[in-house]
């Protein structure tokens, strides 16, 4: 194969996928803060990397041998893990420069810039980085629903119902001594009934009643106020914190 490679483009873009991303993946995936100087290191040994490429032109994969001789260096006791968190980071924040773009191909190991437009690809390097932070981020909300998703049976004037109750530690409204869990307006039965004014984010007038929940094999009396247009987190009602406290 014939190089043909703007080398200072080249190192450019591995410079800064190194010193901006790398350190990120040691820190997710290993729970290790990269230090300023570790970061420098390697990106002054990525020159040794790319003289290797023009005085080995036959050793193929004589860079990951190297590369592993350096986590080896810096990391004795941790020597594998390092090296394949690197090897992930590295190559996978480089695949959507090489997809995108003709202009950046693999050599060797290495990256490599054939036309100065490859270099406006580096932002490409930060895909997998978002992306990850995106999941991250979805995957702490269904946590979280898990945790205060509650199954709960609820009797309110004669009628039972089998709820998924979300728990929301906000809600700590009380009511003649007795915890307020909220529902939608679809089942209120009845119309007779009185109104209660609640405030949060804004103010909503309702009609509530009592009612009988049984949570966590425990059965409390509640006042059970029945709303519209609120979330409820994917459940059919929201309960009250209070509901936790056991019986005195």
């Amino acid at each position: 194969m014939r190089l043909n490679a703007y080398l200072d483009l080249s190192f450019i873009y591995s410079g800064i996928i190194i010193s901006l991303c790398i350190p990120y993946y040691f820190k997710r995936m290993l729970n290790y803060k990269m230090s300023i100087l570790e970061i420098i290191s390697l990106m002054v040994f990525y020159i040794i990397l790319y003289f290797n490429v023009f005085l080995f032109k036959e050793e193929i994969y004589l860079n990951f041998l190297f590369l592993f001789i350096y986590f080896a260096l810096i990391h004795p006791k941790n020597i594998i893990k390092s090296y394949l968190v690197y090897l992930i980071g590295y190559y996978s924040s480089l695949s959507y420069g090489v997809i995108m773009s003709s202009d950046i191909y693999m050599y060797h190991g290495l990256v490599f810039i054939n036309k100065e437009s490859g270099l406006f690809f580096v932002v490409s390097a930060f895909i997998n980085i978002v992306i990850i932070e995106i999941l991250g981020s979805m995957i702490k909300k269904i946590k979280l629903l898990a945790n205060y998703k509650m199954k709960v049976k609820l009797e309110i004037d004669d009628y039972i119902y089998d709820f998924d109750g979300y728990m929301d530690s906000g809600n700590t409204l009380i009511k003649y001594d007795k915890p307020v869990i909220f529902l939608s307006e679809q089942y209120l039965k009845k119309d007779d009934l009185k109104e209660m004014i609640v405030s949060g984010v804004g103010v909503k007038r309702c009609k509530y009643t009592e009612g009988n929940i049984t949570i966590n094999g425990t059965n409390k009396n509640v006042i059970c106020a029945f709303v519209e247009d609120m979330s409820f987190k994917g459940c059919q009602c929201l309960l009250n914190i209070n509901l936790l406290e056991e019986k005195k």
